[in-house]
């Protein structure tokens, strides 16, 4: 059973973070990821929504961080992800939840362009996280900690404008794109996480890198049940 009332909000819960373009650009700005060598820009634009520009070179990130970490709940973006000349996405923009003392507090990969394509991932500490949705497999894994990625199939997203939600309740995670669901992760962790927006590129091998790219956010909101 969805969660989302018919113009797209969670039913009889309580807002608890309404932000717009020009809010996130106060947020803190965000070291966590594998690409951060360099920073990249943060602004607003004339549309008043937040701008994440990278360069396109390798370690040049522009991230955000929320200020607090949210309980398990819904938590909702808008974001403009960028396009190549090619139609894929560019470099490495992500929207992701990141808990304490990684990963035993986990890391929820809502949206993230690698290879041109959209994947969602779910990463924990030793005990391995199971995966009910598309194409799934897992992607990595070493002493503690494990991860299932999911390879793009079914309802996903590209260049363009879209609604990326994220909905935790007890023991799974749910991401929605455009009020669709395209998978849930059971076995998930319940702990408070940190919203986390970026757009990088890095490391070696992410494709198609080089050129300069945009990702576009014009809100970010979270519910928890009332």
């Amino acid at each position: 059973m969805t969660i989302f009332s018919p113009n797209g909000t969670p039913r009889d819960w309580a807002l608890v973070l309404d932000a717009s373009g020009a809010d996130l650009a106060g947020w803190p700005r965000s070291d966590e990821g594998a690409s951060n060598d360099s920073p990249g820009t943060v602004l607003v634009n004339g549309d008043g929504d937040l701008v994440l520009r990278t360069s396109g070179a390798d370690g040049n990130d522009a991230a955000i961080e929320s200020p607090q970490a949210y309980e398990p709940g819904v938590i909702e973006a808008r974001l403009l992800i960028p396009d190549h000349e090619d139609g894929l996405i560019p470099n490495w923009p992500a929207l992701w939840l990141l808990g304490a003392d990684w990963p035993t507090g986990g890391e929820l990969d809502a949206f993230e362009g690698m290879n041109g394509l959209n994947y969602a991932s779910y990463w924990q500490g030793p005990d391995r996280d199971h995966v009910a949705g598309p194409t799934t497999g897992e992607s990595f894994s070493a002493i503690g900690y494990t991860g299932t990625h999911v390879e793009p199939a079914g309802p996903n997203i590209g260049p363009g404008w879209h609604t990326v939600a994220v909905h935790r309740a007890a023991g799974c995670a749910s991401v929605y794109y455009d009020g669709t669901r395209y998978v849930t992760f059971q076995g998930t962790l319940d702990a408070p996480m940190k919203i986390i927006i970026n757009n990088t590129q890095g490391p070696s091998g992410l494709r198609p890198p080089g050129t300069a790219s945009d990702l576009i956010v014009r809100y970010c909101r979270a519910w928890c049940p009332a």
